[in-house]
């Protein structure tokens, strides 16, 4: 059930009392014997139309302000038209009997005229707007024109009331009360105004679209208010009776539910909207996040199967390959020792299969090493040492190791995964850092075990993005899936630090 429709039930209540009202108003004896009577003096009057006036500005400056080129123009429709009608409401007021002349003489066939032109005008932006589609303006600038023609019209009735009053039909006289014309014409805008409540009431039914009314059932109230204030205006036979005071109450009703759709519509409903899509955009990073987790989980668990083979496939090749390599190069020391001596062209072949042999069996401990390195299997420090004496003797950087403490506790996941990270470093600087010292440090500081790596190099810029950096984003996704972090200190000229922290009790993520 939408918005609009909740709100429509609550409403029908409201508006049944309402009728009712006006119902025994009309039907019941003592308060019909007031019609004629004189119960409205002017000042009640004066206030009840100054606070309808000041409504109506209220719908026009909160609308005509409140308003954006991607919001729907009807609203703006409703602030341009309550500006004029709130322009003729105040003419309205200061024609009424007892009020000092406005511009000319006041009467009641005056104020009446100007109350017809307000309640016509009132019908005619309600009907308008129930039946325009809830789109933007096709353009923005559209505004001032509704604008100049709401204040072109107020012109046009001013003068029309003013200058022209006799060229009006007659609407009430005295001692006898409203004329036919009087009464048609109220009838008329009734049912304008019944038209307007039948179409918002459809739209307050309708599921809730991108552009349509947000707050029809407020809308709708206030036509079947305008429509009882209409009635009631049919019914009077003085200019402060009975039914005259109630159509004046009837408006001001109607008016605070135009002013409630017009706040939800300008304020309240882009406030709704903007939380409903802080709601979605949380939904959506948590979604994210969690999608990340799995994705790391995931990420993790392939690294240690990725590890677990790569100890399979090194002990495979160290052991078997090694030995069979071993036995080679036995039967070739065998043959060598048996058969060399007699034949120089034999030995000078069984010399060149033993370099071979020798040189098999350096590639496939070299192979092994670089799958796993069995000095992992000693603890960190040891791996530490053994991969900074190896790269310096690879590339000629010298390397070297500082460990603060001699027993640094870490299991084999958090060992490998460091490991790892020290690796794809040197690798990093051995390409691109055109350093000569690398310097390897891990200690303990507090409950976290940090790690730097820093050369000498060249540096580079860390506030610039660099393409196809898979190195230092393999070494940032490794310290995640520890639960830590990694910091990168480097510019142009002054070489790189690498800074990683992992906590100590933390265990890496798994599936």
């Amino acid at each position: 059930m939408s918005f609009d429709n909740v709100a429509l039930h609550r409403i029908t209540w409201l508006l049944t009392g309402m009728v009712a009202v006006f119902f025994v108003v009309w039907l019941t004896p003592p308060l019909l014997a007031l019609r004629g009577v004189d119960i409205m003096p002017l000042p009640l009057h004066n206030a009840v139309e100054t606070f309808a006036i000041v409504i109506t500005m209220m719908v026009f400056g909160l609308a005509w302000n409140a308003y954006g080129a991607d919001r729907p123009g009807n609203t703006l429709i409703i602030a341009c038209g309550f500006f004029a009608v709130g322009m003729v409401d105040f003419a309205h007021m200061l024609s009424f009997n007892g009020m000092p002349d406005f511009v000319t003489p006041n009467g009641s066939e005056k104020a009446i005229q100007f109350w017809l032109s307000g309640s016509f005008l009132t019908a005619l932006t309600l009907l308008v707007v129930a039946l325009r589609s809830w789109q933007p303006l096709a353009k923005p600038q559209a505004r001032y024109g509704l604008l100049a023609g709401s204040l072109a019209i107020t012109v046009i009735i001013y003068w029309l009331v003013l200058f022209h009053e006799q060229d009006w039909p007659h609407t009430f006289i005295e001692g006898e009360g409203l004329t036919p014309f009087k009464i048609d014409a109220e009838l008329f805008i009734a049912a304008l105004f019944l038209v307007s409540a039948v179409l918002f009431y459809r739209q307050a039914q309708q599921p809730l679209a991108p552009f349509r009314a947000f707050d029809s059932a407020n809308l709708f109230a206030a036509a079947v208010i305008l429509i009882l204030n209409e009635l009631c205006f049919t019914l009077y036979s003085a200019m402060g009776d009975i039914f005259n005071l109630l159509g004046h109450l009837y408006k001001i009703a109607a008016y605070v539910f135009i002013y409630r759709a017009v706040f939800v519509e300008s304020v309240r409903e882009p406030y709704q909207r903007l939380r409903r899509e802080i709601e979605e955009r949380k939904l959506a990073e948590q979604n994210l996040e969690e999608s990340r987790a799995q994705l790391r989980g995931m990420t993790a668990r392939r690294e240690e199967a990725r590890e677990e083979e790569r100890k399979y496939i090194a002990r495979e090749v160290h052991d078997e390959l090694g030995q069979i390599l071993t036995g080679l190069q036995l039967n070739v020391s065998v043959i060598t020792h048996k058969f060399a001596a007699d034949s120089p062209a034999l030995s000078e072949h069984l010399l060149e299969t033993m370099t071979l042999t020798n040189s098999a069996l350096d590639a496939t401990r070299n192979i092994a090493s670089a799958l796993r390195p069995a000095a992992l299997d000693m603890g960190i420090v040891s791996a530490l040492e053994w991969l900074a004496g190896r790269f310096g003797t690879n590339t000629g950087i010298r390397c070297e190791v500082h460990i603060a403490e001699t027993e640094i506790e870490l299991d084999e996941n958090h060992a490998v995964a460091l490991f790892r990270i020290v690796q794809e470093s040197l690798t990093n600087v051995a390409r691109h850092a055109k350093a000569d010292k690398i310097d390897i440090t891990l200690f303990r500081e507090g409950e976290v075990y940090v790690l730097k790596v820093r050369d000498n190099g060249a540096g580079f810029d860390s506030d610039v993005k660099k393409e196809n950096s898979f190195g230092l984003v393999g070494i940032r996704e490794r310290a995640l899936l520890l639960a830590g972090t990694v910091f990168i200190n480097s510019s142009s000229g002054y070489g790189t630090e690498i800074v990683v922290r992992i906590p100590v009790n933390n265990k890496s993520r798994t599936l």
